[in-house]
Order: C-alpha cells, then structure tokens, then sequence
C-alpha cells in the first residue's frame, strides 16, 4: 500500500490501521483551502488520489496530530495517524482560523484555541 505524507520526499510503504484513533473532523489543508470531514470515509471519497500523489494535501485530526493518506493506483485507499503526536496544533489553528474567517468575514478569532475553533464551526455549521 502506497502511503503520501506531506514533505516526504519518496513514496512510503506502510501498512498501518486504517481511521484508528483519529479524533474527528478530520481537516485537510490544500494549500490554504481547509476542508473538514467527519468520518475517515468521507475524507477519502472526497478527495482525489493524485492530488494527495503530488503533496496538496496537509491533514490533521482534531487533536492537531498529522494524518497519513493512503494511495493504491489512482484511489485513495483510507486515512490513518502518521503518529500519535499532537505537536502540529499552530499550524492546525493558523488553518482554522483561515477558515472561520472565510466564512464569517471579520470574525475575531486570533486567540481561539483548537478546540474552540472547532466548537464554532460545529455551533455556527460552518461546514464545507
């Protein structure tokens, strides 16, 4: 099974367990178009096989941890953790915060936490 990881300079072979412990949404970052997804399955029927082959993708859960997707072919093959550290969380909320303001104008949410970026989008359904 082929794995892309953004910033990876070869194509990785893995196996690994397929939507294990990935705290959802899951958000995937193409470059600065943030989309959010609430199941491992509607991540990988959204997105497409060789844009994740040419590294547009960056994904995260929503505990900030990286996401690795899954390429056999031309099909995306699922979406797991890369690893189980929550060390991404800057970039998580700098692309979040891109997002809620894109969708609420002038929204101040500079200071605003993951989690609390998170809550907004789910109390104001700011759903891609």
């Amino acid at each position: 099974m082929g794995v892309i990881e953004r910033g990876s300079e070869n194509l990785r072979i893995r196996a690994g367990v397929i939507g294990s412990k990935m705290k959802m949404p899951l958000i995937f970052n193409e470059h600065g178009d943030v989309s959010l997804y609430w199941s491992p399955s509607d991540a990988q029927a959204s997105i497409e096989a060789i844009d994740v082959k040419n590294n547009e993708y960056i994904a995260y859960d929503a505990t900030g941890r990286r996401l690795v997707i899954d390429v056999k072919g031309s099909r995306v093959r699922g979406v797991r953790l890369a690893d189980d550290q929550t060390v991404h969380l800057g970039e998580l909320a700098s692309a979040l915060r891109r997002y809620v303001r894109a969708r609420e104008g002038s929204a101040d949410v500079d200071n605003l936490p993951v989690a609390q970026l998170l809550d907004l989008i789910q109390t104001k359904r700011l759903r891609n």
